[in-house]
């Protein structure tokens, strides 16, 4: 998430393997070129924060919820990203919305 705050295209990347998945919002992308691409474009559109809320950790991996905040529509939004480590990288991530509780 830091790199994601700090609006580094070239960490962001780095946290993932060279054969990482990212299912984002109906999109593919695979590998660091994709993901590098993915990251700089959501860098130049929006301007945006992410808090993360809870971590839950998970046989292979963890899903992190956390609230986002920025220049798009509805300005909030709560995320869960569903990580699948490999080693010390990210092998596959799918990030949903949050489910909504009462």
């Amino acid at each position: 998430m830091k790199a994601n705050n700090d609006r580094d295209t070239d960490y962001v990347t780095a946290c993932f393997s060279k054969d990482a998945v990212v299912y984002d919002a109906g999109h593919i992308m695979r590998g660091p070129g994709e993901i590098r691409q993915w990251s700089a474009e959501l860098f130049q559109k929006f301007r945006y924060v992410i808090a993360p809320t809870n971590a839950k950790g998970e046989a292979n991996g963890v899903i992190l919820t956390a609230m986002i905040t920025g220049n798009f529509p509805g300005e909030r939004v709560s995320l869960e990203y569903h990580c699948r480590i490999l080693g010390d990288k990210i092998e596959v991530m799918v990030i949903l919305p949050a489910p909504v509780t009462k």
